[in-house]
């Protein structure tokens, strides 16, 4: 493995997941699970806040804890702290947040009308090809520590 994969897989391992007592929350995990998936069937490494939204939005219902609401904008703006997410209209998307001044994340409207997009950071990494190795990522993330990958693998009943 060279550095910049090792980098790389470093920055995976370190996300930053927001925690409340015991509760995690997975949306940047799932949020990274879906953008390998797109780059593992062929799929451009941008993706659109549009279509992003609806399919996050059904990881976060199966896979996360019950909630009235659920956030996809979230980690598509917040994992840009982490290293691993870019967005082109940033710039765009900053000027907004400066005249919204009680808030540090830009709303799901805000992000449709810019056409926001969102990917994994460009690179020359083996890591981020078609074919790497999915589960080697997903564990360095914590979120494949069950056999089959399905969350009632765990015995954990309290959803």
């Amino acid at each position: 493995m060279n550095a910049e994969d090792s980098a790389l897989l470093d920055r995976f391992a370190g996300i930053n997941i927001w925690r409340r007592g015991d509760e995690r929350a997975p949306h940047k995990p799932l949020l990274l699970l879906y953008a390998l998936a797109r780059l593992q069937r062929g799929e451009p490494r941008f993706v659109s806040f549009e279509e992003l939204d609806e399919h996050v939005r059904h990881l976060l219902m199966e896979f996360g804890p019950p909630r009235k609401s659920f956030h996809p904008e979230y980690p598509f703006w917040h994992l840009q702290a982490d290293g691993l997410w870019e967005i082109p209209q940033l710039d765009e998307l900053n000027a907004d947040l400066e005249r919204r001044s009680r808030t540090n994340n830009p709303p799901k409207s805000v992000l449709k009308k810019v056409n926001a997009e969102g990917g994994l950071p460009a690179g020359r990494s083996a890591v981020l090809s078609p074919a790497a190795r999915v589960p080697q990522l997903t564990t360095s993330t914590g979120t494949a520590r069950r056999s089959s990958g399905s969350p009632r693998d765990s015995g954990d009943t309290a959803r």
